[in-house]
């Protein structure tokens, strides 16, 4: 491990249109070497930033601009030969459980789907229910008194392929659980048809990837196959349908609990192999209010400590130590409160922001 000093020169090569306030003449980074090209970030350094270093982030000052330049791939030119399975994105737990009401129990976020990908997430996962042959996103099992019912899935996918129709240089993911094991035939497979989500989405030459075997960004950009679809659930191996990928085969995912949103922090998995160097992994990070996470009654009043660098930090790097690297995908609720995007600028080595 060697530590390079990168002057405010270098930085701008990376962000041109940034005007930066640094706290010093230049950045002490601790950087890896890497030996094949394609993993390298920009000028040929791996941007993943070590276990060891610290999360403080950097004070910047953008100007709003009206876009990114086409070599921005989400929102950095550093992303763009990194390969999916080494970047890290903010996912919004729930997206589609929305309410402004302080009084529900059952939502899960503040703001639209539009406003959660403009804030910068960039995953966005739910629960999937067949109910009378139709595919609806709700909680708690629909028709719980504290179930949230968020309409059908082919309106959500509608809106998420209209703003990605907007924001060519982006890259999605989205995790549903298949909560009624329903067809992905029949059901599943119309749906993303019905919306024109199905000519985005990456159709993976395995049902089970190494993180390291992923394509880049940019090539998910440039083949504009830059939709990622994981379901979770029990899936028939008899039906033909290729862009659906099962979760667990490719990200290990840990255990939901009663989080304390400063000190107890889980990287115990669902899976049986806990091998999490191989895979991807997404961290549950959100606290519930009942202490029975099966039932995700989110606590609002604590999002601001929750969604805290310090907090999505402290759970990152204990399970980064088990790991060997960050974790690929973070999901909360309540996404547009907290410092939630500090963090992810950290994990993925940037030193300013990324989106307006």
């Amino acid at each position: 491990m060697r530590h390079l000093s990168i002057g405010l020169s270098a930085i701008l090569a990376v962000f041109p249109r940034a005007f930066i306030n640094v706290q010093a003449a230049a950045i002490p980074l601790q950087l890896i070497e890497q030996g094949k090209s394609e993993n390298r970030g920009h000028a040929g350094i791996n941007l993943e930033i070590p276990v060891g270093l610290s999360a403080s982030p950097v004070t910047t000052a953008l100007p709003v601009t009206t876009g990114l330049p086409y070599s921005a791939c989400n929102g950095s030119s550093a992303n763009c030969d990194r390969r999916y399975g080494s970047v890290t994105f903010i996912g919004a737990h729930n997206f589609f459980a929305i309410s402004r009401d302080g009084a529900s129990n059952a939502a899960h976020q503040n703001v639209g789907v539009a406003d959660q990908l403009n804030a910068g997430v960039r995953l966005l996962q739910g629960e999937v229910h067949n109910r009378n042959q139709q595919l609806e996103l709700c909680t708690n099992g629909c028709s719980e008194e504290d179930s949230f019912s968020g309409g059908l899935l082919l309106d959500h996918l509608k809106e998420i392929k209209n703003w990605l129709d907007t924001h060519p240089n982006e890259v999605l993911t989205l995790i549903f659980t298949n909560s009624d094991n329903s067809s992905l035939e029949k059901l599943w497979k119309p749906a993303f048809f019905d919306s024109g989500l199905q000519e985005m989405i990456y159709v993976p030459s395995s049902k089970s990837i190494h993180r390291n075997s992923w394509p880049t960004l940019k090539h998910m950009i440039d083949s504009n196959n830059r939709v990622v679809v994981f379901v979770q659930g029990q899936l028939d191996e008899n039906e033909d349908v290729p862009f659906f990928m099962p979760l667990l085969d490719n990200v290990q995912v840990t255990q939901p609990e009663n989080i304390d949103s400063i000190t107890l922090h889980t990287c115990q998995t669902k899976a049986t192999n806990d091998d999490l160097h191989d895979k991807m992994y997404l961290l549950n990070h959100y606290l519930t209010e009942t202490g029975d996470p099966s039932r995700f009654t989110p606590a609002r009043s604590e999002a601001q400590r929750t969604n805290s660098v310090a907090s999505i930090e402290m759970h990152a790097k204990a399970c980064a130590k088990l790991a060997g690297h960050w974790p690929n995908f973070i999901l909360l609720d309540w996404t547009h409160i907290g410092t939630a995007f500090d963090a992810l600028r950290v994990f993925n080595g940037y030193r300013a922001h990324m989106y307006n």
